[in-house]
């Protein structure tokens, strides 16, 4: 019973985050600066989120090679990524996105343990090609605009993802120091990552920051303003640390308040064709591709080994 009504809030709460965001969107927005965007630019953005999406399964593959010696499919990684995606849009600060994830691995045959360490893997090499994205960041600002440092919300978001990545840091080496006082072998380029994973993973990160200056340069037929990169760290990064699923309104909100003065008659344009191409459409693919694998993977326990396989 309690498991049902753990369920049900779940989604409850994602539903309402998402209409929190909807809502917000719908009001506040002044739609009468609204003008239908260029095909060419709607054609772009949706190419950069299918070479996201693919360069994601890519690494989720790799990955699942170098740590468990298992290659799921690619259609199979899409599948776990985008389970984890709409899992994801559902909880708070998007906590059930990995879970989902693990459970995905588990379903197309892989061991629960062996998934959580592709899992880890994975994360290592966001966390740390995030580190460096951010780092080039900070250091053009402290260039170009010493004076966007005193943003509290860029400085709480640079706190926060730089202690998440010190802590992968500690618990790496915390692991691997475990693992050889029991002598066991340290199994270092699973969890430091290796070049093509770093690569795939930098694919992700430029993407997703570089989804709003691209929109803001094609609208307004200018190179945007160091300000609307910081935007869209912040806004991007932040939202996964909202205790509300989607946001509930929260980004929208911000969005339109501080970047009004900047963009002027684009701010409803911008805003919409960046959620949509950076949350949204994700959430659509989603919803698409999910049901999908559920039917098509089908998991049972294997007779000699109690793991999931694929039937």
């Amino acid at each position: 019973m309690m498991r049902i009504f753990s369920t049900w809030l779940k989604w409850s709460l994602g539903f309402l985050g998402m209409g929190g965001s909807l809502y917000f969107l719908a009001r506040f927005a002044d739609w009468r600066q609204f003008t239908r965007p260029p095909v060419w630019l709607l054609g772009s953005l949706l190419g950069l989120v299918f070479l996201e999406m693919a360069a994601r399964a890519v690494r989720l593959r790799r990955a699942a090679v170098r740590v468990a010696a298992v290659r799921p499919s690619f259609f199979q990684a899409v599948w776990i990524n985008a389970l984890g995606d709409v899992v994801g849009a559902m909880t708070p600060s998007s906590v059930g996105g990995e879970v989902s994830r693990l459970a995905g691995l588990a379903r197309v045959g892989m061991a629960p343990k062996k998934a959580f360490q592709v899992i880890v893997a994975e994360r290592v090499a966001l966390a740390m090609t995030l580190a460096g994205v951010a780092g080039l960041a900070l250091g053009f600002m402290v260039w170009r605009a010493p004076q966007l440092l005193d943003l509290p919300s860029l400085r709480q978001v640079v706190l926060v993802y730089g202690g998440a990545v010190a802590a992968v840091a500690v618990l790496v080496i915390a692991f691997s120091r475990y693992r050889k006082a029991n002598h066991r072998q340290v199994a270092w380029r699973q969890y430091l990552s290796t070049p093509d994973l770093l690569a795939l993973a930098l694919v992700h990160h430029l993407v997703r920051l570089g989804l709003l200056p691209l929109i803001v340069a094609m609208l307004t037929a200018q190179v945007p303003s160091p300000v609307i990169v910081v935007w869209s760290f912040v806004l991007s990064y932040g939202i996964a640390l909202l205790p509300v699923p989607s946001g509930g309104g929260a980004v929208e909100v911000t969005f339109m308040t501080v970047l009004e003065p900047l963009l002027g008659g684009h701010t409803t344009e911008s805003l919409l064709l960046w959620r949509l191409s950076g949350y949204y459409l994700y959430l659509v693919l989603g919803a698409l591709v999910v049901p999908s694998g559920l039917i098509r993977f089908r998991a049972r326990k294997s007779a000699d080994e109690g793991a999931p396989t694929v039937s």
